[in-house]
């Protein structure tokens, strides 16, 4: 009999690579995290869960960083493979916590009604259905034409197959990774063995991606940055008059485009991008009591990050050099007006160093990194930026970096390490985004990313960051241009001698619009004029009468005064013999042939005295003639 199967339930399982290297660490973590939780609120044939246990953040812990981004790895494929369109929503880990089931403990059956995709990671387990496997239910049971027919005492079924199954369930495989929609209903059955299940689950929530452009939806959640918090502290002010629709302002404008929505903070002096050193922080006192308590922790307390360059150790939150570097850095950062509304720190950590091996460049996974160097011995420590450039970190000191910027911290050195979210100044969580992590994405542009305003609006795409840096970059090469306009106005505007210019001036003049790459100097050339001072009359009278409007000038933004001609037109004007004359000023000052393809333009071929007492007329393609002059010369 034919048969259609149809709304299959899709559940995801993945083992991931190299599980087995970082394992070790996450475990180490977990038991720390644990310890420090305080007294189990679960009853004693429950499994320990973080979520109960304030401990339900452990995707911001720079310990799992490389979970977490599997998991979101792993999330897109699952969505991709189910249909979902991933230009038009974004997905973020709403939360993650760990999950400890010792022998006979067990989960009971819910559903993560919050979130709407769930997944969870095993670390260790037993490999089989006697570790305590994770079941599915049926919820919908839509081939159930007989209600109770699945029941035990009515043993309804004569075989169990995929049409009447009534849930599945998975063995807790270390190093797999299972996903499935939150909704379901799941239980963890039993640990009936003596090894400890431990797993780590996550909730996820998948958003608009927030404009009309990126497919919001009336049924779909725009995403958390467009959301405004309910002040409960004061009355709710009065509404608003109603009035017409607003409309943006400037979209008519000619010129106008979406990098405008973004203005992009300045790197010089922004607390999230430069290095700050606090000396004095931690002194040889407290390092000898620091030393002996670090003696003291067995070594299977200890792990390694994944390069095994560094071994790390929390529980350290209580000591007194925690609580010292939180309160430097936060009056390092009220004394500089950095707004500090919801910032957060991430749990600390001491990191032990050999200069044996050297650790890999990394970013943060927020926004500030601090590193207080805690050991005082006479070795060297430094931080290094993969970018260039280091900086000493003297023992006693506190370092704070950004970030956003590849770094690594070199030496034999014995630091406590933390992250800090400023999310006042930029994103938060954007630095966990899977395109901003890879080493050759420059610093720059990551920095430009997280702290683009406004904080609002939804990180700009790659290609409108893009654009927004090289306009800006524009824009500072126009205002050093501005800067030396009187060098450039005295020798190319009013026509002053170049045997009288020093050697400072021919520098600026030539490396003029080209930003001072030595790579794209301009060439300076005395030539004879190629006009009169009646073809130049001609020329300003028939401009003064065509000018209809005036544009800002694309090179420095200055007002720019022009009329378009044709040959035809220009030979009319000044007379064919002149024009002929004008059009071989290029080749004549060492441009190549028109007829062949040359760099040109890029050359910036600037003639230095063109006309007798008038502006000059700067070469253009032979197709067209477009005259203009600087407002400043006319």
């Amino acid at each position: 009999m034919p048969l259609d199967t149809w709304f299959p339930l899709a559940i995801f399982y993945h083992d991931l690579a190299d599980a087995d290297a970082h394992r070790h660490n996450m475990l180490h973590a977990i038991d720390a995290l644990r310890r420090n939780s305080g007294a189990q609120r679960t009853s004693p044939t429950s499994s320990w869960t973080g979520d109960v246990h304030n401990v339900d953040r452990i995707h911001l812990d720079p310990a799992f960083d490389w979970l977490t981004r599997q998991v979101g790895a792993q999330a897109l494929e699952y969505l991709g493979a189910l249909g979902h369109n991933l230009s038009k929503t974004d997905v973020y880990i709403q939360r993650a916590w760990p999950i400890v089931a010792a022998r006979d403990q067990r989960v009971a059956r819910h559903a993560h009604h919050t979130a709407h995709l769930s997944a969870v990671y095993y670390l260790a387990g037993s490999r089989d259905a006697a570790g305590g496997q994770i079941r599915f239910f049926n919820d919908g049971k839509p081939n159930q034409v007989a209600p109770g027919i699945d029941s035990d005492m009515t043993a309804g079924y004569s075989e169990h197959h995929a049409l009447n199954y009534g849930s599945a369930v998975y063995a807790p495989v270390p190093g797999r990774l299972i996903l499935f929609p939150a909704k379901l209903s799941h239980s963890v059955e039993p640990n009936t063995t003596d090894d400890p299940r431990i797993s780590i689950s996550f909730d996820l929530v998948i958003t608009s991606r927030g404009g009309a452009e990126d497919g919001r939806h009336e049924f779909l959640m725009p995403p958390p940055v467009l959301w405004s918090r309910v002040d409960r502290g004061e009355s709710a002010p009065a509404p608003a008059p109603a009035g017409p629709a607003r409309h943006p302002a400037f979209v008519t404008v000619p010129g106008y485009q979406p990098i405008d929505d973004y203005a992009l903070p300045s790197r010089e002096g922004h607390p999230l991008w430069e290095t700050t050193l606090l000396p004095h922080v931690s002194s040889p006192a407290a390092w000898a009591q620091y030393r002996a308590a670090l003696d003291g922790i067995a070594p299977e307390d200890w792990w390694r990050d994944h390069s095994g360059a560094l071994l790390l150790w929390q529980g350290c939150e209580p000591w007194r050099a925690w609580q010292d570097a939180v309160a430097r850095v936060h009056a390092h950062l009220r004394n500089h007006d950095v707004p500090l509304a919801d910032a957060g720190l991430g749990t600390p950590q001491i990191q032990r160093r050999s200069g044996a091996l050297e650790p890999p460049f990394q970013r943060g996974r927020k926004h500030l990194c601090a590193y207080l160097r805690i050991d005082h011995d006479e070795t060297p420590c430094m931080i290094e930026f993969a970018e260039g450039g280091a900086v000493p970190v003297a023992p006693g000191t506190l370092a704070i970096v950004a970030g956003a910027r590849l770094h690594r911290l070199t030496g034999d050195s014995c630091v406590l390490h933390f992250q800090l979210d400023l999310p006042a100044l930029a994103r938060i969580n954007a630095l966990g985004h899977s395109g901003l992590q890879p080493a050759e994405v420059l610093d720059t542009t990551v920095f430009a990313a997280i702290a683009a305003q406004p904080l609002a609006a939804p990180m700009p795409a790659p290609e409108a960051l893009f654009d927004k840096i090289r306009w800006i970059d524009t824009r500072d090469r126009r205002r050093s241009r501005s800067a030396l306009c009187p060098t450039v106005q005295r020798l190319l505007i009013d026509h002053g001698d170049p045997q009288t210019a020093s050697a400072a001036e021919l520098a600026i003049v030539r490396n003029y619009g080209t930003g001072g790459d030595s790579s794209d100097r301009g060439r300076l050339f005395i030539a004879p004029g190629a006009l009169d001072a009646a073809a130049c009359a001609e020329l300003r009278a028939h401009a003064d009468a065509h000018m209809t409007s005036v544009v800002p000038d694309t090179v420095d933004d200055l007002p720019e005064y022009q009329v378009n001609l044709s040959l035809d037109g220009l030979s009319d004007l000044i007379g064919a013999e002149r024009t002929a004359t004008l059009l071989a000023l290029p080749e004549s000052v060492g441009a190549p042939p028109a007829a062949a393809p040359s760099g040109y333009e890029r050359d910036q071929h600037f003639p230095a005295r063109l006309f007798a007492g008038h502006p000059p007329l700067h070469p253009v393609p032979r197709r067209s003639v477009r005259l203009y002059g600087q407002h400043r010369a006319q």
